[in-house]
Formats: structure tokens, sequence, C-alpha cells
């Protein structure tokens, strides 16, 4: 029991530390964290000033879940500065998903110690899970509700509230977790023995119920009238086809690239789980298989829509490496996967750390200019690490939850105005030219990792 309790504290301080070390966001978490940002600092009815009004994206995005997150993240108000508040709402985020994911263990393995201690391990020890738990992107906010839906699914106990809970998620912040939601109530039908009618009244009302409550609140929010974001991503995204713009994948690219590369150390183990019975064995498989089929046919395919199967992938591999810490070849095997999956850990944060170039020069700019500025925000800086939260000089009401700092700068994030006087500094990836002159060391980013081939001598 003490064991299981370290590893579960072992798993959270790795998750908080990918916060600190990579406390910088991208262009896919904007929309939510930006929207956190408003909500705090302009209140519910100080939309007219929300950032997504002038920066609206390529599809509409639901507040239900920034709204949640806004509630949660009222004690990061305690930070002195709104730099340090971004920091508070992702910890809080990664928190959530930490609890979920504890959740599970003990729900689903209560008298097996061993089984949850490793099921911590494993999911410490990957670099994809740790990294993105804390992200708002919006499977990020999805994926502590999914966890605990699946786990009440699986559970049985509480199979309803799972699928109340599971469908609610899918309508209001990711359709593709429908995906999950049809074996999932599936599952509840065939094996906990639960009358059809009753778990297609309980999808039917909560799918209902959940579409009207989006389009209410995200009408207001997004001021027009009868606006669903998710009916309206499916549209623009599966309907229009408009998601290959973003790249196409063939359908083997979850099981043969992406899920081997994110769960590393867990993909055989959870093979090996699948030999051994327990309770949860088959729903966990066909969770796992029926969500990675259906997404499978989806021409754009991001390792983040099927983020929501790697707890469950754990879950198995953890049975999995009980069976193989039996032998004594086998304690040692399973210590070399676990360090291999560390030392990938540590590469890939070490790796990002410099992926965000635009939020290292605007946090060296607040560094070196003690008067007040106007700063134009290029198009790339805005997309590795620029944020409203960053913008620590930026101009707050003072019924703001945000702090700011004096003196007051000027952001302009604006696009195609490169004749703009006003501006006293910018932040960009071209070369400097008149009437500006460099004020600091071009910020270096991380480009990717290439193999350099040489000819072998003969």
């Amino acid at each position: 029991m003490a064991l299981a309790r370290l590893a579960a504290l072992i798993l959270l301080g790795v998750a908080w530390a990918q916060v600190c070390l990579v406390p910088y966001t991208k262009v896919e978490e904007s929309f939510s964290l930006q929207a956190v940002h408003d909500i705090l600092t302009h209140g519910v009815m100080g939309r007219d000033q929300y950032d997504h009004l002038a920066f609206p994206g390529a599809v509409p995005r639901s507040f239900i879940g920034a709204l949640l997150l806004s509630v949660a993240s009222l004690p990061a108000a305690l930070c002195s500065t709104s730099a340090g508040m971004q920091l508070g709402v992702r910890l809080i985020l990664g928190t959530c998903a930490w609890a979920a994911m504890v959740h599970m263990a003990c729900l689903l393995c209560p008298k097996a110690p061993r089984v949850r201690a490793l099921f911590y391990v494993l999911c410490a020890v990957q670099y994809h899970l740790t990294f993105w738990m804390s992200r708002t992107t919006p499977n990020g906010l999805a994926f502590p509700l999914a966890t605990v839906a699946l786990t009440h699914v699986v559970h049985g106990r509480h199979a309803y509230k799972g699928l109340a809970l599971l469908a609610t998620t899918a309508m209001i912040l990711r359709l593709e977790l429908v995906c999950l939601a049809v074996p999932a109530y599936l599952w509840t039908w065939w094996h906990h023995q639960r009358r059809f009618f009753y778990v297609f009244l309980t999808g039917a009302v909560t799918c209902a119920g959940s579409i009207a409550v989006s389009v209410l609140v995200d009408s207001y929010f997004w001021r027009k009238r009868f606006l669903w974001p998710e009916g309206h991503a499916v549209i623009f995204n599966v309907i229009e086809g408009r998601s290959a713009e973003w790249g196409v994948s063939p359908p083997w690219t979850y099981v043969v690239q992406d899920l081997p590369r994110i769960l590393f150390a867990t993909f055989p183990l959870a093979l090996l789980g699948c030999t051994r019975r327990s309770s949860f064995r088959l729903p966990l498989v066909l969770l796992i298989c029926t969500h990675v089929g259906l997404m499978s046919l989806l021409a754009h395919k991001e390792w983040r829509f099927v983020m929501y199967i790697v707890p469950l992938c754990n879950l198995l591999a953890a049975h999995g490496a009980t069976m193989l810490t039996r032998t004594y070849l086998g304690r040692w095997l399973m210590l070399g996967l676990v360090g291999t999956s560390a030392a990938l850990w540590i590469l890939g944060t070490y790796v990002s750390i410099y992926n965000y170039p635009g939020g290292e020069a605007l946090s060296i700019l607040h560094t070196q200019m003690q008067e007040a500025q106007v700063v134009h925000i290029d198009t790339l800086a805005a997309m590795t690490g620029v944020s409203l939260f960053q913008s620590t000089h930026l101009a707050r009401p003072l019924h703001s939850l945000v702090p700011s700092q004096a003196p007051v700068w000027v952001y302009d994030k604006r696009e195609h105005i490169l004749d703009d006087c006003t501006w006293t500094l910018t932040i960009s990836d071209h070369a400097c030219q008149a009437p500006y002159a460099p004020v600091g060391e071009p910020i270096s980013g991380y480009d990717g990792l290439r193999l350099r081939r040489t000819a072998l001598p003969l």
C-alpha cells in the first residue's frame, strides 16, 4: 500500500516537473488558455473583450471546458504574476488528470497495490502522457473526465454515471469520444446486463441535454445563434474533409507508428497483460481496439485523438509487468524497459525546453526593458509560447483576478501590418530591418531530429 502511494506521488511529481520545465504553450493550446485568461480577467459578462473574437481560429470551440478550468484555477489567483498564474492553471489541470488516473487504479485494482504501483510507474515514464496531461488542448480538458467515465463503465457499479459523463464530454468537448462511447454503451448493455431501453435512454437524454447546454453557453460567448461547436467541428473536419489540410495518414498509422512510439515499454507489456485473466481484461481490450479502429477510418490523425486509451493500455501493462517480474530475468528486463523509457522521457523533455522560442523571447524582453513598450508579436512567436498570461505587462481591469505589472505594455498580434511605426519592439523570425535594430541575441529553437548519412569507407 505504501509503495503504491509513493509511486502515485512520483507520477504527480513528474507531471508537475513537466509543467515547470516547459512552462510555455503552443497554438494547439491557445483557445482554452486564452479563454481561461479572459474569464478570470474580464468575467463572463465581459465577452466583448475576449481574445477569440479577434482571433477565432479555424473552428469554434466550447467555452464550457474553459469555464470549469477557470473555477478550478481560482487558487492560482494568489500568484504575483500572470506568467506564474499560467503555471498554476496548468498544474491544476495536470493534477486533475493525475487524480483521474489514481481513481481508475484504486477502483479497478483495489486489492492489488503492486499492480497500482506498476501502473503509476509506467505512466510516469511515458513522456507523451505526462507532457500532454497538463496541456490546455480540448483533448487535455476532456482527458480527466473521459478517464473517470471509462473507469465507472469498466467497473460497472456506477455504469450509468460513467455513460452519462462520457456522453456529456463527447457532446461538449470532443466528439471523437463517441468512438469510445459506442463500445462503452454496448458493453454496459451486454456484460453488465442492463436493460437496453435504459442504456439507450441514458445516452439519448444525456446527449440532448449536453447539446442544449453547449448551444446555450457557446452561443452567448461566440455571439452567434444556435452554435454547437462540436457539431460545427464535425462538419468542417469530417463532412467537408477540411482536416486533410493538416495532413493525411494511412489507416495503420495509430497501430504501427503512434501507439508503439507513445507507449514504448508499455506496448509489449500490454500485449502480455492481455494473456492474464482478470475481470476487466475484456472491456479494456474492447474499448482500446474499437476506439483505435474507428479513429483509424479518419484521414487526419494525431496521437492526441487516441490519448484517452493510454491509461487503459497502462493498466493492462501493469498486469503484464506483474507476470514479468516473477522471475529474476524478468525483473531485469522490466528494469531495462522502465530505464529506457525514463531516458526517453529526459530526452523528450530536454528537446521540448527549446521548442518555445516565442515565449523565451518575450520573457527576455520583459527582463531587459524597464519602460513601457509597444510590442508586435509575429505569427511564429504567437504559435511558440506567447500567450495572454505570458504578457505580464498587459493592461487589465481593476476587478481582474489576473495580476498585471507596471508599466503597461501594448502587445499587438495583428498580421500584415509591417509598416506600423507605432511599435517599439517586435518579436519575429525574420531578419531585422530598418528602422529597427536588434536588442538581443537570436533565440534558437528545435527544428527536428535528423540523421546525417555518410558513405562508409570501402
